[in-house]
């Protein structure tokens, strides 16, 4: 059950935040019942603070360190939801709102969930195959769908074996490849953007060769690869009014709408001369950082 927005303190704050660095998913909170949208925004600005932090420390221990920081925070608010332990002063805005909100109790295996999955990003070698990628992808967003649904509708639908198989792995696939397309520009140049080997290999395109034109060249290829992936993962997908979850209807919205836009992107590309430039690509995803 969520609190009156009034007695939120810091919810103005993660809400700007949240629509700042996640302007699609504050658009698809928009379409939630009103009553349930600050959870929805503390768990949100929870998910951009977990994925800010393998990009803010230079060694993978010091992520951990922060990782483990917010595993014990979650314990501590748990045990105080649960009477085990007494209030006190929290020491982040997220947490505080976070306990503000007083979300169901299953939520927290699934905010530990969506820790784990960002920790993992620390590790920089890529998968070997295509199957273990995608994998890797429903691991890092499903948990995000599963406390959403949570949020909106409770807990019985998390055990619904249909919703998870018919609607949430393949829309975690989906945001998983977008997410990666989107993010080529900044990933790329840092060396991480962690495509399966068996994927670089097929488009004849290595990360190694990051500026050659051959690289340029071959990540067109990639792209176009991965929206044929994206394309296949809807047509599985049931129709949008057979999908009762505000939230998740208002995200499959916005996915179609990114991948739309990056296909005409790469059309585009496609029918024009290549032409080298320090960020290769990086007009393809201007669409969606502008």
């Amino acid at each position: 059950m969520s609190e009156s927005p009034a007695t939120l303190p810091f919810l103005s704050q993660l809400s700007q935040r949240v629509k700042t660095e996640d302007p699609v998913s504050f658009l698809s909170l928009q379409k939630v019942p009103k009553q349930t949208r600050p959870s929805f925004i503390a768990l949100h600005a929870f998910r951009l603070e977990m994925l800010e932090i393998p990009t803010k420390v230079s060694e993978a221990a010091l992520g951990q360190m922060r990782f483990q920081w917010w595993h014990d925070a979650l314990d501590e608010l748990e045990a105080i939801q649960t009477g085990q332990k007494e209030a006190s002063p929290k020491r982040h805005e997220i947490l505080s709102t976070l306990h503000d909100v007083s979300p169901p109790l299953a939520i927290w295996p699934l905010l530990h969930a969506m820790i784990h999955a960002q920790a993992n990003r620390l590790d920089l070698v890529a998968s070997d195959s295509f199957s273990e990628f995608m994998n890797e992808g429903v691991s890092h967003f499903q948990p995000l769908y599963d406390a959403s649904l949570l949020l909106e509708e409770g807990e019985g639908n998390l055990q619904d074996h249909n919703i998870q198989e018919s609607v949430l792995q393949p829309m975690a696939k989906i945001e998983w490849l977008l997410f990666h397309l989107i993010s080529a520009p900044l990933l790329l140049p840092k060396n991480r953007l962690r495509f399966p080997v068996d994927l670089w290999q097929k488009a004849g395109a290595s990360p190694d060769s990051y500026g050659s034109k051959d690289f340029e060249i071959g990540f067109i290829s990639l792209t176009e690869d991965l929206l044929g992936h994206i394309s296949d993962l809807f047509a599985v997908l049931p129709d949008k009014q057979n999908i009762q979850s505000h939230y998740l209807r208002a995200r499959l919205a916005a996915f179609k709408w990114q991948s739309h836009a990056l296909s005409r992107r790469v059309t585009h590309l496609l029918t024009k001369p290549l032409v080298m430039s320090p960020v290769p690509l990086g007009l393809l995803f201007k669409i969606w950082r502008s």
